[in-house]
């Protein structure tokens, strides 16, 4: 087990020296020092709107606070930075989630294997997995 640990470890050491990681991290870590004030004004707008999600379409306020949470969104991604830092996101969990997926067929096709929404996907999973009886 040990040894499976330590390859682990490799792995990841291996990982966080693609330039991609580490232009990953760096907008990471510049992300509240550029752009804390755009960041803050979208929090305030997505709090309010989730506040109006609560009652649904027939809260008084539902159409003018989806347009600002829309128009919010467009403004803060539309910023090259954050544009990139989701992109990189996206691309890094992609790869990470085919990593552990391999390793679940590896280890059991009858694993469970989620897909970016979190359903399972294919046949996989379940008490018999589609081999019963």
């Amino acid at each position: 087990m040990t040894d499976l640990i330590t390859l682990a470890y490799d792995y990841l050491d291996e990982y966080r020296t693609k330039d991609y990681y580490q232009e990953f991290i760096k907008l990471s870590l510049e992300m509240d020092s550029k752009y804390g004030t755009e960041i803050k004004e979208f929090n305030k707008i997505k709090d309010i709107y989730d506040e109006v999600l609560e009652i649904g379409r027939f809260h008084p306020d539902f159409k003018e606070v989806t347009v600002k949470y829309r128009d919010a969104k467009v403004k803060l991604l539309s910023i090259e930075d954050i544009k990139r830092y989701y992109e990189l996101d996206r691309l890094i969990e992609k790869e990470l989630n085919q990593t552990f997926n391999l390793l679940n067929e590896y280890i059991s096709p009858n694993i469970p294997v989620f897909n970016k929404l979190g359903f399972v996907s294919g046949n996989k999973g379940g008490n018999c997995s589609g081999n019963c009886g």
